[in-house]
């Protein structure tokens, strides 16, 4: 978009500033998580050329992905609408324990282990009686049973399968643990999903580009974290699972 465009933008209110992330500015981009040695890299891959090439977004991300994946910590934030609970029925010591902050080892992180578990309702219903499920940073999770009301899973029963350290073909879950203890407190979370601002990819000479504004580009929805998550700062780079 043109500078004239941009400042439109600004000017009506449709966006928070020059450094609103769903802008194509330097600070915008910077904002939404693009690192500096990210854009650097897509710059040189572009050469040198004085033609106008257009290109979707995903290149750019695509870059920064690169840079950010080996270092970024992994942390868990769960859709506080569709949290589903998981009861151990084999005895469980709550406790907290320590887990990689990343696969590739860039620190560790507290976590807390409990019988009762939280997971989304998009992975209840991928199980049923008798799978065996891994849970992240825990172990193999054999399900006993499954309690529906019609699509909705209420709850579920499982028993404790650490033994297992078959990892192979069994599904993946990210969870949370709900314990008394004062420090393994949920904490909100707020995610803010940024769409783009224009609907329409390329805008030809003929279009009215106000047209095809997209009012609705930004939707928050709150999640529960894990309190080790207080430990992050608004200058961090996370990746939430």
């Amino acid at each position: 978009m043109s500078k004239r465009k941009l400042t439109w933008f600004v000017n009506e209110g449709h966006v928070e500033g020059w450094d609103d992330p769903r802008f194509p500015t330097v600070r915008g981009v910077m904002r939404r998580g693009m690192t500096v040695e990210g854009l650097r890299q897509f710059i040189i891959a572009q050469g040198g050329s004085r033609s106008v090439v257009m290109m979707e977004w995903d290149k750019i991300w695509s870059f920064n992905k690169k840079v950010i994946d080996p270092v970024a910590p992994r942390y868990t934030a769960l859709d506080c609408a569709s949290l589903v609970p998981v009861f151990i029925s084999t005895p469980v010591t709550v406790e907290e324990v320590q887990v990689p902050l990343h696969p590739k080892s860039v620190g560790s992180k507290p976590i807390w282990r409990s019988a009762k578990l939280l997971v989304e309702q998009a992975d209840a219903r991928e199980m049923k009686s008798g799978d065996t499920v891994t849970f992240v940073n825990w172990g193999n999770i054999k399900i006993s049973s499954v309690e529906r009301d019609k699509e909705t899973v209420t709850q579920i029963y499982a028993v404790l399968d650490l033994a297992n350290q078959d990892f192979k073909k069994t599904m993946k879950v990210t969870w949370i643990a709900e314990a008394e203890a004062p420090s393994a407190a949920l904490i909100p979370v707020v995610t803010v999903d940024y769409d783009h601002i224009i609907s329409k990819a390329i805008i030809a000479k003929e279009d009215d580009w106000k047209n095809y504004i997209n009012y609705d580009s930004v939707v928050s929805s709150h999640s529960y974290g894990v309190s080790a998550q207080r430990l992050t700062t608004s200058v961090m780079l996370v990746r939430l699972f």
